[in-house]
């Protein structure tokens, strides 16, 4: 069996993809990917041992055009291309298709070979599209239409042979909102691997952060994430040498964060950066408590982070918001608290409670570590996605 992945960026890159390559490959089915490339010119084929990566050049005016394909074809005509010559030269099983926007192209050209096409939604696309900032302001606001982006994920989606997603709460929201048939809908959620790889960081800061109560959040640094409600309680801990507030991960949030702390003269809290990923585990394994504090949205309420699930791994009681499909993990498995989102007092005292009970907290840790073993990794989370090729 084989099977053709699209994937609009640069291999490798996205966990879940590479995760769900390795997967595949392990259970005997081949994979080629096709991506589009700034970096390489012309086409250009790199091997691997479960198949081949087919990249494409694409130009920057090409490439800006991706969200206004709705309305100038450009960047659909490169992909239809792309994909067109692929397909004439080798023969697939499937084409898997990772993310919304070449739902059009990818349906299409499925119809014309007659091979089936299986949709990967990492995300709900048109929701988070509310949260860009370049769609929000000026030029975007005006060129780019969340309603078309809408009405198309409406239209396509329910015509795939088949649609992955992340977690339960968006299969209920496909079904109830977008009319996809529960029989097409396969859940498999972005968990991390049971054996999570550590790497050495700078003794004296992990030894800085063992000492405290370190509250660590991890990944990308936005408002949106829930960075402000974590800074005020920062606040509010200023004069308590008791915690110390880590963020590691680069976005817009970075300079608000540093200037909250400029103006504020705070010195428990540390923004570390972008950091490798095998380092950063090593930095939150030294820290005591995870924080995932989005802020309620429908992208939120209906995905996991993978932070939450590397927390968990390491030992870490989680404080998570109340987007409904990380609080039911949590509250399920009495793996932390559940604070409401946007609220920091309620963060605060959630964080205060959690830390008072010794006790409860060194079994919450325990408990995490199993969770994450026996429950909660990507080598289970795959048996799904293999079953849909092997049925």
């Amino acid at each position: 069996m084989k099977i053709l992945m699209l994937l609009e960026h640069e291999f490798p890159g996205d966990v879940r993809v590479d995760r769900e390559v390795e997967s595949l490959f392990n259970a005997g089915i081949n994979v080629d990917v096709a991506i589009c490339s700034r970096k390489d010119k012309g086409q250009n084929i790199i091997e691997y041992k479960w198949g081949n990566v087919i990249s494409r050049n694409i130009n920057k005016f090409i490439f800006k055009f991706s969200a206004l394909s709705l309305s100038f074809p450009f960047y659909f005509n490169f992909w239809r291309k792309h994909i067109s010559n692929i397909l004439t030269i080798n023969k697939y099983d499937y084409i898997h298709l990772h993310d919304l926007p070449l739902i059009k192209v990818a349906y299409e050209l499925s119809k014309i070979h007659k091979i089936p096409l299986i949709v990967d939604l990492h995300e709900n696309r048109p929701e988070i599209m509310k949260l860009y900032k370049h769609v929000n302001s000026f030029p975007g606001k005006y060129l780019i239409s969340l309603n078309r982006w809408g009405e198309y994920q409406r239209k396509y989606v329910p015509l795939a042979d088949k649609v992955v997603l992340i977690t339960p709460e968006a299969k209920e929201y496909y079904v109830n909102k977008l009319h996809v048939s529960e029989d097409n809908i396969s859940v498999v959620p972005n968990f991390v691997e049971s054996s999570l790889i550590l790497a050495d960081y700078d003794k004296a800061i992990l030894d800085k952060l063992k000492k405290k109560k370190s509250v660590v959040y991890f990944g990308d640094i936005s408002v949106r994430r829930g960075i402000l409600e974590l800074m005020e309680v920062a606040i509010l801990q200023r004069d308590n040498t008791e915690f110390h507030f880590v963020f590691i991960g680069s976005g817009s949030g970075v300079n608000i964060i540093k200037e909250i702390i400029k103006n504020n003269n705070l010195t428990n809290v540390e923004v570390l950066g972008y950091i490798q990923i095998n380092k950063a585990l090593k930095i939150i394994e030294a820290c005591s408590i995870g924080v995932c504090p989005f802020h309620r949205n429908i992208h939120h309420d209906t995905t996991y982070a993978n932070k939450m699930f590397q927390y968990m791994g390491l030992g870490l009681p989680l404080i998570v918001s109340d987007c409904p499909a990380q609080a039911k993990i949590v509250r399920e498995e009495n793996a932390g608290m559940v604070f409401k989102a946007g609220d920091s007092k309620d963060l605060n005292k959630k964080l205060v409670e959690l830390c008072s009970n010794k006790d409860e907290f060194r079994r919450i840790s325990e408990n995490n570590k199993q969770l994450l073993t026996n429950k909660y990794n990507w080598e289970i989370a795959a048996r799904e996605l293999i079953k849909i090729y092997k049925q």
